[in-house]
Formats: C-alpha cells, structure tokens, sequence
C-alpha cells in the first residue's frame, strides 16, 4: 500500500513542489509576472489532465503527441528523461522510508 499513498494522497503536494521549482526558474528566464507564470503552468496542468483522462493516453502517447522531432519539446523531455529519475527515486526511497518508520512507531503504540 505505501507507494499507493505516495501516488494519490501525497502527489498533490510533490506536484505542487515541481511546479514551484520551475515556475521559479521560469522566472529568472524572463520578465513575465510570477502570477502569470503560475497561471499558465495551472492551465496547462490543467489540460494536459484532461486530454490524457479524454484521449485516453499514456504518457509516452502525450509526448510523442506534443513533441516535434528536432524540436523545443524534445530537447526539454530528454533533459527531464536524463535527470529526474535519480530526483524521483529519492523521493520515494525517502517517503517510504519515513512510511515504514510511522507505520512502525503506531504498531508499537498500539502493543503496548
């Protein structure tokens, strides 16, 4: 059950950690408010939800469908392929770490 719960009830906060981290590296790329920032990457969340939930598309589908060969978005998705996962496999290392410990401590609170 662990990874469960790392991917439902606490991927809204993680999502909202990556979108902070790259709404604030947007920002020294540019001289777009930081409020108009975050208001596109909300509606693209946003759509991008809802077009894989309606097509019915699995992420790989999503990329190839948005990204040009030789383009912008398949620069940027190679980058993200490259170095996030190392990023991603703390996470969950560290969460389900910390799981394992709760999860230890109630048990022993509750044999006593």
């Amino acid at each position: 059950m662990g990874i469960c719960s790392e991917l439902t009830s606490c991927m809204p906060g993680f999502i909202g950690a990556i979108f902070k981290v790259m709404a604030n590296e947007a920002k020294k790329h540019t001289k777009i408010e930081e409020m108009d920032i975050m208001k596109m990457i909300v509606e693209t969340i946003y759509g991008t939800g809802k077009l894989l939930i309606e097509k019915q598309m699995n992420f790989d589908g999503l990329i190839n469908r948005v990204a040009t060969k030789g383009g912008i978005t398949e620069e940027g998705t190679k980058i993200i392929e490259e170095k996030l996962p190392e990023i991603i496999n703390e996470l969950f290392e560290k969460t389900l770490e910390k799981r394992k410990k709760t999860t230890e401590k109630v048990q022993k609170e509750f044999s006593e």
